[in-house]
C-alpha cells in the first residue's frame, strides 16, 4: 500500500512505497529529500545532484496536415567528485516554404547546430572548456547559424520544388548556470522568474518593427494581416543577423522556447499564467502549453521546449 508523504520543499503530497527508505526525488519540484523507514523526513542538500530538467513537445495543431517544426534537446550532466555539472542545448526550428521545403529546412537547422556544438559537450566530459565563457562559445553558435542559412538558401536555389524554403529558429545553450540565447525570425524565448514573466527575444517581423516605431499598437499588431511575415529567416538570404541574449539562471526559473504556433492563438497573458502557476514537471508544462494553444485555435504547428533550474 503506497504512503502519502508531503515534500518538505514544495509541500505537495508524493506517493511512496510502504517501507521505502533512502533518498526520494519529488516529482513536482524535482528536489531531493531523505525518507526514513518510519517516514520521518529531513530536507537533503547534495552537491552531487542534477540542477537542470528539460523537456519538449510538438503537435501539428488543427489547421496543418504536416508538422514542419523540429526540436533538439541535448542534456549532459556529469560529476567531478561531489561537484555536479549540467549543460544543455535546446533548439526549436519552424520550417517555411511548403510541404517539402519547410520540413527539410527545419531538420537541416537542428542538425547543423547540434553537430556544430558536438565538440563542446564531448570535451566537457574530458575536462576541457572548464574556463571557457559563453562569449567565446557564442562565436561557434553564430557561425553554425550563418552556415546553415547559406546551405538552405543554396539548396532552395538549386531545386525548384524547394524554392523559398527557410526556417526560423530559437536556441538556448545552458552552461554552468548561464544561458546564451540566439534567435532568427518569430520563434520566441520566455523567462518566468519569481512570478514575473517576460519575453526575452524580440520578433524579427515587419509588424513588430512597426510597433517599435509607434506605427501600430500591440493590439493592432496582433490582428494585422501581415503579422506572420518575418523580416529574417534562415535561408531567406545568404546571411542573417541573429538576435543574441545572455543571462544567469536562478533557482526556480522557467525558460520556455516555442515556435510561433504557441503565440499565434494563445494570448501572452495566458502563456504567462500557465507558466507562472505550474508546479509540475518540464514535460507536463510543454504539453500543457501546446494543448492550450490547440484549444485556442491551433492555426499552426506548435512546438514547446521548457527548462527549469533547481
Amino acid at each position: 500500500m503506497p504512503l502519502q508523504i508531503r515534500c518538505p520543499h514544495c509541500q505537495r503530497v508524493c506517493q511512496v512505497a510502504a517501507g521505502q527508505a533512502g533518498v526520494l526525488r519529488c516529482p513536482y519540484c524535482n528536489q531531493l529529500f531523505r525518507l526514513a523507514s518510519d517516514s520521518a523526513m529531513a530536507p537533503l542538500t547534495l552537491k552531487g545532484t542534477p540542477r537542470l530538467e528539460v523537456a519538449g513537445f510538438t503537435i501539428t495543431g488543427n489547421a496543418r496536415e504536416r508538422n514542419e517544426d523540429a526540436l533538439l534537446i541535448r542534456l549532459t550532466s556529469w560529476s567531478e567528485g561531489e561537484n555536479w555539472h549540467d549543460a544543455a542545448l535546446l533548439v526549436v526550428a519552424d520550417g517555411m516554404g511548403g510541404y517539402r521545403g519547410g520540413d527539410q529546412a527545419a531538420q537541416m537547422t537542428i542538425r547543423a547546430v547540434g553537430h556544430a556544438l558536438d565538440f563542446l559537450f564531448d570535451g566537457a566530459l574530458l575536462g576541457r572548456f572548464r574556463d571557457t565563457s559563453l562569449g567565446q562559445i557564442a562565436e561557434t553558435v553564430e557561425f553554425a547559424l550563418q552556415d546553415v542559412s547559406r546551405q538552405i538558401y543554396q539548396r532552395g536555389q538549386q531545386e525548384a520544388q524547394l524554392q523559398g524554403m527557410g526556417a526560423t529558429v530559437v536556441l538556448a545553450l545552458i552552461w554552468s548556470g548561464q544561458v546564451l540565447i540566439y534567435h532568427v525570425g518569430d520563434t520566441r524565448a520566455y523567462l518566468s522568474r519569481a512570478g514575473r514573466f517576460q519575453q526575452i527575444t524580440k520578433d524579427q517581423t515587419l509588424v513588430a518593427r512597426m510597433v517599435e516605431l509607434g506605427q501600430l499598437s500591440p493590439e493592432e499588431a496582433r490582428h494585422h494581416p501581415k503579422r506572420h511575415e518575418v523580416s529574417q529567416a534562415l535561408g531567406k538570404r545568404l546571411t542573417v543577423e541573429p538576435g543574441r541574449y545572455q543571462m544567469d539562471l536562478q533557482p526556480g526559473d522557467w525558460l520556455v522556447l516555442s515556435s510561433d504556433g504557441l503565440h499565434a492563438d494563445l494570448e501572452e497573458s495566458a502563456i504567462a499564467s500557465l507558466v507562472s502557476r505550474h508546479q509540475g514537471s518540464a514535460r507536463q508544462l510543454t504539453e500543457l502549453l501546446a494543448r492550450a494553444a490547440v484549444h485556442a485555435g491551433g492555426s499552426d504547428n506548435i512546438t514547446v521546449v521548457a527548462a527549469t533550474y533547481a
